[in-house]
């Protein structure tokens, strides 16, 4: 299980390590969003929750793929799979605060991102560490412990690190991304 753990956290911090881009990848068009009559609440709400329908899906298809081979059970499949969700979903609001703090409109033409954007670094240098962490952790507690005790490992830190950067996302948003300026 622990195992699982590290690979799914890895892959998927390639997946939303995007959502670094969210803001950035409007480009020449970020004006737009500035002055549609819809809130930043809801642009980025909407961004945020396309993100999750990728996510969220895949991980699950994942994790029942797993079970269904005989590498987990299912219970153990579904458990991983909600604490690797909390962590995704945290993972995505942290990358997407990443941008809306520092959006990087590197274009040409207006049209098409020219560089690397070091926010998708970020994000995925923080996703590798908390990949590593989180298997490496639960490899551990279910060599000592037992396999039930790396849930305590997982949702111990899944559940507050999505609390926490779902609401640091959320808070003050209209301010921040009212300050941005392409």
């Amino acid at each position: 299980p622990g195992i699982v753990v590290l690979v799914l956290l890895m892959f998927l911090s390639m997946g939303t390590s995007f959502a670094a881009t969210s803001i950035t990848r409007e480009g020449g068009n970020f004006f737009h969003t500035k002055i549609i009559p819809v809130t930043y609440r809801k642009q980025v709400t909407v961004k945020f929750l396309m993100y999750l329908i990728v996510s969220i899906p895949s991980v699950i298809i994942s994790a029942l793929v797993l079970a269904f081979a005989g590498f987990l059970s299912y219970f153990n499949a579904m458990m991983i799979a909600l604490a690797v969700c909390m962590i995704v979903t945290g993972s995505i609001a942290s990358s997407i605060l990443l941008d809306i703090k520092k959006p990087q409109f590197m274009f040409l033409d207006g049209k098409e991102i020219t560089t690397t954007n070091s926010n998708v670094n970020a994000s995925i240098t923080l996703g590798f560490i908390i990949a590593v962490l989180m298997g490496i952790g639960s490899i551990v507690v279910s060599m000592f412990v037992s396999v039930p005790a790396i849930y305590i490992v997982l949702f111990g830190f899944g559940l507050p690190y999505m609390a926490i950067e779902v609401f640091r996302l959320f808070f003050r948003l209209e301010k921040r991304y009212r300050s941005i300026e392409a």
